[in-house]
């Protein structure tokens, strides 16, 4: 037992070395995965220059390793040039009695790595997974609004403060953007005017010119007709026998008799229904006056009534208002003067000393018990007044 002691605490000192070295890798591990997560400008920027490399531990495992506190050491921690060297530091301080536990140490240190080459390969297979959808998708939105995100820690104060200076610069960038190009919209509009106001003065001018050249050709086809227009009168024949002029007016005037007749007939049927229209117009209106002011009249008539209604109810409420009103002043008025006459024997002291009492006790004569001596104060309580 005694051989066994020292060889038991070196062996837990090397395992306790092993977890503590496995921890700080697996810390270092976390912090570069959150440095690299908090950085993805810089991942793009290293993944451009240098070729990826994939390591056998992926993030699936760092989460397991998390979960599980720690416990599980990788194949690189295994691997480790630092831990092989302190196991065959600690080889030969080994005694012949615990070779077995050796032995069993090493089967489960092998077993662990085979777990670990398992769980390698298929981080391996993941990792490869990852980028290839990545490599179909390369852009993606890695940022993330919170509404209720929890203040940023103080090292992060200058990016931030970077950050804040970038937005600034990118929002006044844009409003110099946007102002230039509302400057150009607007010169652009001015131009556009004065184009349009240049074609149409055009336009204009050659309308005009085209409507004078149109007037003066209808003027000298005008003058043409006139100047070469031919003679209307018979010729001329100094020995006619029968007259040249007027021969077919008489039918020519009989005819335009029968139509003058006809047009004066049928405008007097006009006028005369017109007139008739008219007057059934005027009809219909008087008939639709005469029935409003009726109704106007009507109404008038009512909205009177209601107002004497009215008056003649709210002077009857006064009336008996007055009314109610003198009763209760004279009730008061009574009131008082009975209170005038009674301020001899106000007191019940007062009105009681015709009652014969007891002259030992000086008891009610109901002589129920109480008391009827009152206190010698200035103060009354009114239920001893009589009203």
């Amino acid at each position: 037992m005694e051989n066994k002691l020292p060889v038991e605490t070196l062996v837990e000192e090397c395992g306790e070395n092993r977890e503590r070295k496995c921890k700080l890798k697996d810390l270092s591990d976390k912090e570069e995965g959150i440095r690299d997560i908090s950085s993805p400008k810089r991942l793009r920027d290293r993944q451009a220059l240098f070729p990826a490399k994939v390591t056998n531990v992926s993030l699936l495992e760092k989460s397991d390793q998390s979960e599980s506190g720690g416990k599980i050491m990788t194949s690189e921690s295994l691997s480790s040039p630092g831990c092989l060297k302190h196991d065959s530091d600690m080889k030969p301080q080994t005694s012949p009695a615990c070779q077995d536990h050796d032995k069993a140490g090493q089967m489960k240190s092998l077993a662990t790595r085979e777990q670990n080459q398992k769980n390698a390969a298929y981080n391996l297979g993941v990792a490869e997974a990852i980028r290839s959808h990545k490599n179909e998708k390369p852009e993606f939105y890695k940022s993330f609004l919170f509404d209720k995100r929890p203040l940023s820690p103080a090292f992060n104060a200058l990016k931030q403060e970077e950050y804040s200076r970038s937005l600034l610069k990118q929002m006044d960038n844009r409003q110099q953007n946007e102002i230039k190009q509302r400057q150009y919209r607007e010169l652009m509009d001015r131009l556009e005017q004065v184009q349009l106001t240049e074609e149409l003065a055009v336009q204009r001018a050659k309308f005009l010119k085209d409507k004078m050249e149109e007037t003066q050709c209808y003027k000298r086809a005008l003058d043409a007709q006139i100047k070469n227009k031919p003679s209307r009168l018979p010729p001329f024949e100094p020995d006619s026998s029968e007259p040249i002029f007027g021969k077919n007016e008489g039918e020519l005037m009989v005819e335009k008799h029968k139509r003058e007749q006809n047009y004066m007939k049928h405008q007097l049927e006009a006028a005369a229904n017109l007139k008739r229209k008219a007057i059934l117009h005027q009809l219909v209106d008087q008939r639709r006056d005469l029935q409003m002011l009726q109704r106007t009249q009507r109404e008038h008539v009512a909205d009177r009534t209601a107002e004497l209604e009215r008056v003649k109810r709210i002077n009857q409420c006064l009336q008996e208002d007055w009314e109610r009103c003198a009763a209760m002043k004279k009730q008061r008025d009574l009131e008082e003067k009975a209170f005038e006459r009674a301020s001899d024997k106000l007191f019940l002291l007062d009105q009681c000393e015709k009652y014969r009492r007891c002259k030992q006790c000086q008891r009610r004569t109901s002589n129920v018990g109480e008391s009827n001596l009152w206190p010698l104060n200035k103060f009354l309580p009114g239920s001893r007044l009589l009203v």
